[in-house]
């Protein structure tokens, strides 16, 4: 199950559906299509992320700065988030192991290496995301002005658990249409 930029695409009963059982021609799945389509209309929104980080305090400064190069639909509600991103993450227990739905799936890179697979390394685990989950709806007016920089820093501490090699960090602006279930990612 996954999302594509928090859209609920039309026939979904929610915005999280099923990548299909199209193994091994994942690309031939809706939600792939879906992806892909959506990674190929480009945005109408610039974003850069500007920061300083502190290995010694582990303090991390980060300015997400957003500009609109296309103007969308009237209507929105515009929130901007910082996302913290981890890869490599792996432990031991339930929090940690992976379900393999691929166990018994010849010829899949996942094939017999047992249910759940134990150690395993999790790309692309979101840490944290800050403000929170929606984001700050204070920094982009709903009557925006195309190539006008908006900014949002966020300033906090690394986790002592994480490694700080292996982090990235994700600029994204979340949008919502006033009364209406078109919501979604625009970059």
């Amino acid at each position: 199950i996954g999302m594509v930029n928090r859209t609920q695409f039309q026939s979904e009963p929610s915005v999280a559906f099923s990548r299909g059982t199209t193994f091994p021609n994942w690309s031939g799945s809706k939600w792939a299509r879906r992806a892909l389509a959506d990674a190929n209309l480009g945005s109408a929104v610039d974003i850069n992320l500007t920061g300083n980080y502190d290995p010694a305090s582990r303090n991390l400064s980060v300015t997400v700065l957003t500009s609109f190069v296309d103007y969308l639909p009237p209507n929105k509600n515009f929130w901007i988030s910082l996302m913290v991103v981890e890869d490599n993450v792996s432990g031991v227990g339930p929090l940690y192991d992976q379900r393999n739905g691929y166990q018994w799936a010849s010829g899949h890179f996942y094939a017999g290496q047992g249910d759940p697979i134990l150690n395993y390394r999790h790309k692309r685990v979101m840490r944290d995301i800050l403000p929170d989950v929606k984001g700050d709806s204070l920094v982009i007016p709903a009557n925006y002005n195309l190539n006008t920089a908006y900014s949002r820093s966020f300033t906090f501490v690394l986790d002592s658990a994480w490694d700080e090699n292996e982090i990235s960090l994700i600029g994204i602006i979340f949008n919502e249409e006033i009364n209406k279930d078109n919501n979604g990612i625009l970059n």
